[in-house]
């Protein structure tokens, strides 16, 4: 009986968490999950399937990237809400902290994808002899790929950061 009402009190406690105590923050924390799929549809960051407007991923397809992209924010979401005690009190300082570096590294990580996948699709197929639909194709995308989850997951962490904060202001903390 103790176990579930545990779960019912960390199921309440992130409901309150997305809506009404932090009102904004939580929800944009929530909602960064949801930036890939968005980036998928709008093509604000290039992902674009190979042969279609100059796009360069085939194996993996944007449709597989999105998928994989947005588990990995999910993750990284619910990640840093199971640590969320751990910024209560002095933690908050940390949670700044944590916040700027990881703003830092999303900004890191999207210059460098975007230099990464400009010259993946000037040099890739012509210059270094890249084969359609081959293994060594494959070598080239993983990295676009690790880049590009790696700044959503960021950026999802930054934003969960700094809505942890928020919270914390308006609730008492029960660590």
């Amino acid at each position: 009986m103790e176990h579930s009402q545990k779960k019912a009190r960390v199921f309440r406690e992130f409901l309150d968490f997305i809506t009404v105590r932090t009102a904004f923050g939580g929800l944009l924390a929530v909602w960064t999950v949801f930036l890939p799929l968005l980036n998928n549809s709008f093509q604000v960051l290039p992902l674009k399937e190979y042969g279609v407007d100059n796009g360069v991923f085939d194996i993996l397809t944007p449709t597989w990237i999105t998928v994989i992209t947005t588990t990995i924010t999910l993750v990284a979401l619910l990640s840093i809400f199971a640590m969320r005690a751990s910024f209560c009190g002095f933690g908050k300082r940390d949670a700044r902290r944590k916040a700027l570096i990881s703003i830092s590294i999303s900004i890191a990580m999207l210059a460098l994808y975007t230099v990464a996948h400009q010259i993946y699709q000037e040099y890739a197929y012509f210059s270094l002899g890249v084969v359609h639909h081959s293994l060594q194709q494959l070598y080239f995308e993983l990295p676009l790929l690790i880049l590009y989850a790696t700044f959503f997951s960021h950026l999802t962490q930054t934003s969960m950061l700094l809505a942890i904060i928020r919270f914390y202001k308006k609730v008492k903390c029960d660590a």
